[in-house]
């Protein structure tokens, strides 16, 4: 009865008969199943007319696609979908992303519509950045506009160590006097799953240098590095000395002062 009306709710009869409208319209809310629906007539005397509604589910969308990738961090990978319209009805369409890993998820569409029976690829794009080697899940959530119609699929991005490395210096503060010699170590370590070749630049004054200018590092190999700092006389004042590692594969770089 919430979603009936009656017409005419109320009327004079002589002789004869007349035709009575009921106008079933369930809403948008409304859950599919059955449902009854008594019309009742009264007049002296009470009449139960009893109608078995069947609400039907005409509004349906699903969505599948790829469940789970590696990958590199400091690389992209795309996951692809395919949004199916398995209701009665041309619809238009949002899609979103929720989940630890959609800060790093871009869609290739956020609105569109698809007819009866039609469906279209929709694309995920995961951007994982350097140091974010872990396990992420995401969801691609598709919702009607038109109606309750909704579905959602879960995929898992597993973002591997492939190139990052750390950069530690034994120091970063060093007091010292003129025409002497300091050295400072530095420590490169390949945390990545790959064998990689770091090359090292320096920029300072001139009485900074590096004993090396590139380490090769296997898989989880770490070597320390010397700052060799050797000022001469007269030298005085604050100096900031920049080292820059990068890396060859995936051309991570990462600074220390």
């Amino acid at each position: 009865a919430a979603f009936a009306t009656v017409v005419p709710q109320g009327f004079t009869l002589l002789n004869g008969q007349r035709d009575v409208y009921v106008y079933v319209t369930p809403r948008l809310s409304t859950s599919p199943g059955q449902y009854t629906l008594n019309l009742i007539v009264t007049s002296g005397e009470r009449r139960t007319l009893t109608y078995n509604v069947n609400v039907e589910n005409c509004n349906q969308v699903s969505i599948t696609g790829t469940q789970e990738k590696a990958f590199c961090a400091c690389n992209s990978e795309t996951f692809t979908y395919t949004v199916v319209n398995a209701g009665n009805y041309e619809e238009t369409y949002t899609a979103s992303v929720s989940g630890t890993g959609s800060q790093y998820v871009t869609l290739s569409e956020q609105q569109f519509i698809l007819r009866s029976g039609q469906s279209k690829t929709l694309l995920a794009y995961y951007n994982a950045p350097c140091g974010t080697a872990n396990t992420y899940d995401f969801n691609v959530n598709i919702r009607s506009l038109t109606s309750n119609a909704a579905a959602s699929f879960s995929s898992q991005a597993l973002v591997n160590s492939c190139y990052d490395f750390n950069l530690v210096p034994e120091k970063t503060f060093i007091d010292m006097c003129e025409h002497t010699v300091q050295e400072n170590l530095l420590s490169v370590d390949n945390t990545a799953d790959i064998d990689n070749e770091f090359t090292l630049t320096l920029t300072g004054p001139a009485w900074a240098n590096l004993e090396k200018d590139s380490v090769m590092l296997s898989a989880n190999q770490q070597e320390d590095v010397k700052l060799l700092l050797n000022p001469d006389y007269g030298v005085e004042g604050s100096f900031d000395v920049n080292v820059k590692v990068r890396s060859k594969e995936g051309k991570v770089t990462k600074d220390q002062i």
